[in-house]
């Protein structure tokens, strides 16, 4: 359709969850009705190689169908089996369908009008059954989610301009909301338009939704139970109400339903259910109400910074609002907007109104939060400390603050009570550091009662960083490993996103895993392929030290109060696979004790585009400048001294300078570094005292632990600024040479040296080359002649042919040019002396030939001479193939003689067409190989069938019995051959199933015997026999009372030749030959019963078997030749192992059992001299090739692999050598999957690893 793809990806999911299919690309399609008057519809597609959906499943009438026979039908052809080329979802349906509705009788389809026209649905009413077909589609976004949060904590918050809307939003509750007497707060919900409201039908919405999950209340007991509960309080504490009659109908305009759903939340040791407000539900193609409102901008804190300045209070608290969303009061015209369905305790519907901001709204937390901003503005005169905890410390509804003192905790702690008291919110799951600031708090607001309810298994989250309150240090959980053994991306990404660092405490362990991930990118590893090799083995010793990290203690407090000086350090240092920043807060009190803490760290990692050492420092430095400036910012001025170290003398150099002297991207980044950072001071740190290396290169869980460098930061830092590393001198950071940018022409004389022409790999480069630099050349000379970057001109090219040319004659010809540079003539046995050569004006060895008197050109009546084997004349005679349009190697030389006669040119053009990879292709000539070795099985005597090989033939169309109008089936015939005797055994099945393979093994064993071994190409029947047998043998050997002694001891081993290689079993192939020449012979076109096509295949059978294996010898007494049938008669399936007799023994004196043993071992002496030194001779593949090797490029020549007329191209991994380590199998990986095939279905490709060329 010739349609515009977008990158996506999205697994199909099937039953039991396993993904059988990913889909890469997506579409955005128009669908018209074929009848006029329809608006089109545009919908987004998922685009699949082949759906698999043919609806009907067979032809149905319609003449009986009534009812449609009037309608403009959206499929005219309804009845008619054909592919589903688009399959619709059900979002999709809701959109197009239309009022009216057409029934037939019971049993008829149904007719639904719709924008594409009447649909026809249900069954076809003919009585035929079919099977049914279902596609459901599942894309699966939480990894991604995960991965975008886990990326996002390593960005800084930029601060933005806000939009229209988020002004708009802003002015209105600016002049809508207003407090009641009591003091909570009454807002307006920000509608982006009076008009715009979700359409009619919504309360249909909301009790289908209702019934669901009242069938989920009723098959969950405690499900049901705290749904309940929570819609009781939720109605007991006057945050809804039941609607009156008084009060707008449920079809009025202005009236929307929201359907409301539970789920269950993890709480502090315990987990409860919260209902969730569906505010997103649509009615058809109308607006949501979410769609219909303002979602505000978005006014919430910095979490890592708030965690920041939680550090810097001595006595840490923490607590959380409780229900905040409900304690905000919804303006009574705005409340029938939030209504829903519910029941009553006898379980009648019952209507409500949501008196209060609804979670589920996407404008809730704008409010929420604008209201607690609002608060602390409206109350700061009153509660000015409390007012700050508001606006600095809180994140949507947790508070985390602090206080240097007890006593200023728990003054602070009761001012934010009735700070918050005020607004009519009250505060819960009080927390702290110290157990004396709750003592005045009752125990039901408490986050735990009991203070011995803490301790390290349970410790309490603090935004999401978990935080043991007893010993007031911070600790990390480590992820749950994955519950599957297969690790794939999607698994591991999963595992990495979950861990929560938002300080970057353990970066330098994460950076290992970001580097991971980069590199899983780089191998273009999809979601669900099983990592393997090296990043398998890098991710399994990354979740070995991931397991340790819950032994790291970090002090939450930094040991600071009002009485110390803070000074803020830097960190900067890159490698080749990433950067970081790391920064310190350094506290020195009155007597000059210095004391470091960690206090964050950033890291990324490096551009895939590959970029050099100083870049990537200077990087470096910029995402240090950000990382102090936002903590700079967060110490709200206690901040005295800001220093910034980097190992790297460049980037200091450019840090120090002025960012007009670099190029773009230095000075760029140069401006940003003072812009963000005017203050600060910028140092040299030596790479051991660099604590940025860790967060570079990345250490394990076990270094990073016992680091005192990541932790503490360098020794010298905790020392008075006189110990500090001596710092270069300013002036010479930047020399004087670095100011501006010189053009400088660097010249070399160079000798003549004709090695420089094997370099290219283009004759036209080559000339080009020369042409331009000769052109230089001239240009250096007045007067100017020309500009270098006109276009060339042939007379240019071809003195530069005519240079190149002279170069090498003089490397090959220098005895026969300086002999005719004295005017004397070649001798007679010299190579040239039949060309007549002779010297140009400007010393060209040319052809002097016989043509001078013929109208061709100079240059092709005395062409240019070059040697046998040179690189300019295989140059030549490449581009003379090309312009021959790869023509033959006569072509090819005829089109080289028109610029050079090239010694030996003739076998020098054969050589090089040989090695064209265009013509080697359309050639497609299949690799070969020295016929190999007969196997063991071929040449050892052993009991006939005891090594069996085994093919299917057919299939042969049976009839079930005898009669007219008997259906005919089809049959197979599988061949059983002795390996050893060639002697055939046929055995007719049903039909190409696992099941009727094991049925004829069975029969085979019953009539000639177990075999030991079995033989077969690589037939998905033969791989299901070999696995069912294999799980039949496991089986014997666990109940010995089913299977006797006799049975285990007959193990049967299968082999199977490799894929697309018959000649691998030519045996049992010229078996399947012989028989179905027999069967075509005999049977003709005739339809034969089962009964009769077995008890011909016997007679086969015994044609087969009674063919020679040796021609008569000149013996007289010889008259009979020496059969399959006499060495398998001669030792039956149930047989004892029988002792043999030497020939000379006279048969007379023995008895009749050990008479038939002595004529069985002559026939097997028979078998050896004569049968067997026949199969001495090669037919084919008489001469050892090359081997093919790994890396070698290949075609697939097999037709199953054919695609748009072209072989596929693929490269050889793994090569497969016989017992004479010559290669007849090999591996190969095209770009779609990876092949094993014969080197008789390989064609290598003539392409040489060599040099770089131009």
């Amino acid at each position: 359709m010739m349609c515009r793809q977008e990158r996506t990806t999205v697994p199909l999911t099937g039953i039991g969850g396993n993904v059988f299919e990913t889909v890469r690309r997506s579409v955005s399609l128009t669908l018209s009705s074929r009848h006029k008057g329809s608006e089109p519809l545009t919908v987004k597609a998922l685009v699949m190689t082949r759906l698999g959906l043919v609806i009907p499943r067979c032809a149905t009438a319609t003449s009986h169908l009534h009812h449609l026979h009037d309608l403009n039908l959206a499929d005219p052809t309804f009845n008619t089996p054909g592919d589903v080329d688009i399959l619709l979802g059900a979002s999709v349906y809701a959109q197009i369908i239309k009022d009216g509705l057409r029934r037939g009788a019971d049993g008829h389809p149904i007719a639904q009008n719709s924008q594409l026209g009447w649909l026809v649905l249900g069954g076809t009413g003919s009585g035929i059954s079919s099977s049914e077909s279902s596609i459901n589609i599942l894309q699966d976004d939480s990894v991604d989610t995960l991965l975008k949060r886990f990326w996002s904590l390593e960005e800084f918050d930029e601060t933005r301009k806000r939009s229209a809307a988020e002004r708009e939003c802003e002015e209105h509750f600016l002049e809508s909301h207003s407090r009641t007497d009591s003091g909570r707060y009454v807002v307006r919900l920000p509608l982006k338009s009076p008009d715009q409201l979700p359409e009619e039908g919504t309360v249909a919405v909301a009790r289908r939704i209702l019934r669901k999950v009242q069938t989920q209340m009723n098959s969950n007991c405690d499900f049901g139970q705290s749904y309940r509960e929570f819609m009781h309080d939720y109605e007991a504490l006057g945050h809804m109400r039941p609607v009156k009659d008084e009060d707008k109908p449920s079809d009025h305009p202005r009236v929307c339903y929201l359907p409301h759903h539970g789920i269950w939340q993890q709480a502090d040791k315990s987990r409860k259910l919260r209902v969730v407000f569906n505010a997103s539900s649509r009615v058809r193609s109308g607006p949501s109400l979410n769609e219909c409102l303002h979602a505000g901008p978005a006014l919430q804190s910095d979490l890592s910074l708030i965690i920041c300045k939680w550090r810097l209070h001595r006595v840490a608290i923490g607590a959380d609002i409780s229900k905040m969303y409900r304690q905000i009061l919804v303006h009574p015209e705005d409340a029938d907007l939030q209504r829903i369905v519910w029941q009553d305790p006898q379980g009648r519907e019952k209507h409500f109104q949501l008196q209060t901001v609804t979670y589920g709204l996407n404008c809730a937390p704008y409010l929420a939060l604008r209201v607690l901003k609002q608060l602390a503005r409206d109350e700061a005169r009153t509660y000015p400390a409390a007012a700050h905890v508001i606006e600095n410390c809180s994140y949507v509804d947790d508070i985390l603050f602090g206080a240097d003192s007890i006593t200023q905790a728990r003054k602070l702690t009761d001012e934010l009570i009735e700070l918050m008291r005020a607004g009519g919110f009250s505060l819960h799951k009080w927390v702290s550091s110290h157990r004396r600031v709750l003592d005045g708090l009752p125990m039901e607001v408490r986050l735990r009662p009991q203070w011995k309810d803490f301790s390290p298994e349970h410790p309490v989250k603090a935004l999401g960083v978990s935080w043991d309150p007893s010993k007031d240090e911070f600790r990390y959980t480590t992820p749950e490993p994955p519950t599957t053994k297969v690790t794939t991306k999607r698994a591991s990404l999963s595992i990495i996103a979950r861990f929560f660092d938002p300080l970057g405490w353990v970066s330098p362990l994460l950076i290992t895993a970001k580097i991971l991930v980069q590199d899983m990118w780089r191998d273009k590893l999809d979601w669900d392929d099983e990592l393997s090799g090296d990043i398998a083995l890098r991710w399994r010793i990354f979740m070995a030290s991931l397991s340790a990290v819950s032994e790291i203690r970090i002090p939450r407090w930094l040991g600071t109060n009002p009485s110390v000086c803070l000074e803020l350090h830097g960190f900067a240092d890159a490698s080749q696979a990433a950067y970081g920043g790391v920064a310190y807060l350094v506290a020195s009190d009155n007597q000059g004790h210095r004391t470091v803490k960690l206090l964050a760290s950033k890291t990324k990692v490096a551009p895939v585009k590959t970029q050099t050492i100083p870049r990537l420092e200077l990087c470096a430095s910029l995402l240090l400048a950000r990382l102090l400036r936002k903590l700079k910012d967060t110490c709200e001025g206690r901040i005295t001294t800001t220093m910034a170290w980097t190992d790297s003398m460049i980037s200091l150099a450019w840090i120090n300078a002025d960012p007009s002297r670099w190029e773009v991207f230095v000075a760029n980044r140069v401006s940003l570094i003072q812009e963000l950072l005017p203050d600060a001071t910028w140092g040299h740190v030596p790479s051991e005292a660099n604590p940025a290396d860790l967060a570079s290169r990345g250490v394990e869980t076990s270094e990073l632990a016992s680091s005192r460098l990541w932790w503490s930061g360098p020794t010298w830092l905790s020392q008075p600024s006189t110990l500090w590393p001596e710092q270069p001198d300013q002036r010479t950071l930047v020399r004087d040479d670095t100011l501006g940018s010189r053009k400088v022409c660097a010249l070399r004389h160079m000798d003549e040296d004709i090695n420089f022409i094997k370099r290219f790999s283009r004759l036209s480069c080559l000339l080009r080359t020369i042409a331009r630099c000769r052109r230089f050349a001239w240009l250096l000379q007045p007067p100017k002649r020309t500009m270098i970057t006109s276009p060339l001109t042939t007379s240019e090219l071809d003195e530069a042919f005519h240079t190149c040319s002279r170069l090498v004659q003089r490397a090959h010809f220098s005895d026969e040019i300086a002999v005719l540079q004295q005017g004397n003539s070649l001798s007679r046995k010299n190579r040239l002396a039949a060309l007549t050569p002779f010297l140009d004006s400007e010393g060209t060895l040319r052809v002097g030939g016989r043509l001078q008197n013929s109208r061709l050109p100079y240059g092709q009546r005395h062409p240019v001479v070059l040697p046998k084997g040179c690189h300019l004349g295989r140059l030549v005679i490449d581009q003379a193939h090309k312009a021959a349009m790869h023509g033959g190697h006569s072509l090819t030389y005829a089109f080289a003689m028109r610029t050079a006669w090239i010694i030996g040119g003739r076998a020098q053009c054969r050589s090089q067409v040989r090695q064209c990879v265009i013509c080697t292709k359309n050639r497609a000539r299949a690799s070969s190989q020295l016929m190999g070795a007969l196997p063991a099985a071929r040449v050892e005597p052993s009991r006939p069938f005891a090594r069996t090989g085994l093919d299917y033939a057919g299939p042969f169309f049976l009839k079930a019995s005898k009669g007219r109008g008997m259906k005919s089936t089809k049959g197979y015939l599988a061949v059983f051959v002795c390996m050893s005797t060639k002697a055939v055994h046929l055995e007719m099945v049903g039909d190409l199933t696992t099941a009727s393979l094991l049925g004829a093994l069975h029969r085979f064993a019953a009539r000639k015997t177990a075999p030991n071994e079995i033989w077969s190409d690589n037939a998905t029947t033969f791989h299901g026999a070999d696995a069912e047998l294999r799980a039949m043998f496991r089986e014997a050997q666990l109940n010995w009372d089913q299977v006797n002694d006799e049975m285990v001891s007959r193990r049967i081993s299968w082999h199977f030749i490799p894929p697309s290689a018959p000649h691998f079993g030519g045996l049992w192939e010229a078996a399947v030959k012989s028989a179905k020449s027999h069967l075509k012979h005999v049977v003709g076109q005739r339809l034969l019963t089962f009964e009769e096509m077995s008890t011909l295949i016997a007679q086969v059978e015994a044609c087969l078997n009674s063919r020679p294996l040796t021609p008569l010898t000149g013996e007289i007494d010889d008259l009979q030749a020496l059969t399959p049938w006499h060495l398998v008669t001669g030792f039956g399936p149930k047989a004892l192992p029988c002792p043999t007799f030497p020939p000379e023994e006279n048969r007379e004196h023995l008895t009749h059992w050990k008479m038939i043993a002595s004529m069985r071992d002559q026939f097997w002496m028979r078998w050896s001299r004569e049968y067997l030194l026949t199969l001495q001779q090669r037919t084919k593949w008489r001469s050892t090739q090359p081997n093919l090797a790994v890396g070698d490029l290949v075609l697939i020549l097999d037709s199953s692999l054919l695609r748009q007329g072209r072989w596929p191209l693929g490269r050889i991994t793994a090569v497969h050598p016989g017992a004479d380590d010559r290669i007849r199998v090999a591996t190969v990986k095209t770009a779609v999957a990876e092949y094993t095939r014969p080197i008789t279905k390989l064609c290598k490709l003539p392409i040489q690893v060599s040099g770089p060329t131009a």
